[in-house]
């Protein structure tokens, strides 16, 4: 039990690490662009499935 416990608290050390590591920013503007796309295409496809 301790040899898996010790296992997940290296796991949730790895991936704090992957957490806080920087995102370059030219990825964080598209990334954003890329949301705020979605994020109005989707407010179409919601109207346009109310039939009415």
């Amino acid at each position: 039990m301790q040899e898996l416990l010790n296992n997940l608290v290296d796991n949730l050390g790895a991936c704090q690490i992957i957490l806080k590591a920087a995102i370059p920013l030219a990825y964080a503007i598209h990334l954003k662009q890329l949301l705020l796309v979605y994020c109005l295409l989707l407010a179409f496809q919601v109207v346009a499935s109310f039939d009415l």
